[in-house]
């Protein structure tokens, strides 16, 4: 029996996560804990109402949601910014602190790591770390960078990590090679961010999980032809239809692109019926197992 994210859940683990004070752990709705160390490296700071340097933005990725977030939530971008340096001794206490969680409620089973910011190598003691604990939920831009490709490598298989590697229109010319790092891996796949009023749903058949700028998540798969086990936060584990945003809920990205390929399981093709309110939910796992069979 799945956990049932109610806000009072989601809220309770919140607050019990930051009495513990340690400055790498993050509370949302979304994921309801992460993990950030450091301002991301795509981000940086421009000009906004209040002058030049102020607000931050990513050339890389336009729009970028944690930009957003780190300019409207003055408490949240202030730990981030202030985030202390990685160090052992810090690293047993967020051991420590991880351990405290997952003892007080145990039904928290996923952590996901980069909410707000993303990889540098100085992270890897820390997933390994968390990797003994929970199952740790990583997705990156970083990670598809050439001087992070070792680090990459070496998080193909581990136990308990599951990559999620993500692209967009800005960064493509790396997806041959990146493609080519992780076909055989059993825990990453790659995600890609659709407009969906200016692209091609049919174009990015390579991508396990595709990521819509629109909020109205099932309108935008409709439109597109996207099915539910394709897009980002909109089905739990048992296929049923998840509250907006509830990635702690969402199974999708425990996809691998080795799982897809390989077993020749096409989830651009996977057809899920209308949802409507009160009707019996899909049975995700037997749509996986009768696309592999067919």
């Amino acid at each position: 029996m799945k956990t049932a994210w109610t806000p009072n859940l989601v809220r309770k683990i919140g607050k019990f996560a930051l009495s513990l004070e340690n400055p790498y752990i993050y509370t949302n709705t979304k994921t309801v804990l992460g993990i950030d160390f450091k301002v991301c490296p795509f981000m940086f700071l421009g000009t906004g109402k209040k002058g030049p340097k102020t607000v931050y933005q990513s050339a890389t990725c336009p729009g970028c949601y944690s930009c957003n977030v780190l300019n409207v939530y003055g408490p949240l971008r202030n730990k981030l910014e202030t985030a202390p340096p990685q160090t052992d001794e810090r690293l047993a206490q967020f051991i420590t602190d991880l351990e405290t969680i997952k003892a007080r409620f145990p039904e928290m089973e996923k952590l996901r790591f980069y909410a707000l910011s993303d990889f540098n190598p100085s992270d890897m003691p820390y997933i390994v770390a968390a990797s003994k604990i929970f199952i740790v939920d990583i997705i990156s831009k970083t990670l598809t960078l050439p001087q992070n490709e070792n680090y990459l490598k070496s998080l193909r298989n581990v136990p308990n990590v599951w990559i999620s590697l993500s692209f967009n229109s800005r960064i493509m010319k790396r997806f041959e090679r990146v493609r080519n790092l992780i076909w055989q891996a059993d825990n990453i796949n790659l995600n890609y961010c659709l407009n969906v009023n200016e692209e091609n749903i049919e174009d990015f058949d390579e991508f396990q999980i595709i990521h819509m700028k629109n909020d109205k998540k099932l309108t935008a798969a409709r439109k597109v032809g996207l099915s539910l086990t394709r897009a980002c936060g909109v089905l739990d584990y048992q296929g049923n239809l998840i509250e907006k945003g509830k990635c702690v809920a969402c199974n999708n990205c425990h996809i691998s692109y080795k799982q897809a390929k390989v077993l020749k399981i096409d989830t651009y093709k996977l057809k899920t019926p209308d949802f409507i309110p009160g009707k019996k939910s899909v049975d995700l796992q037997r749509l996986v197992t009768e696309a592999a069979i067919s």
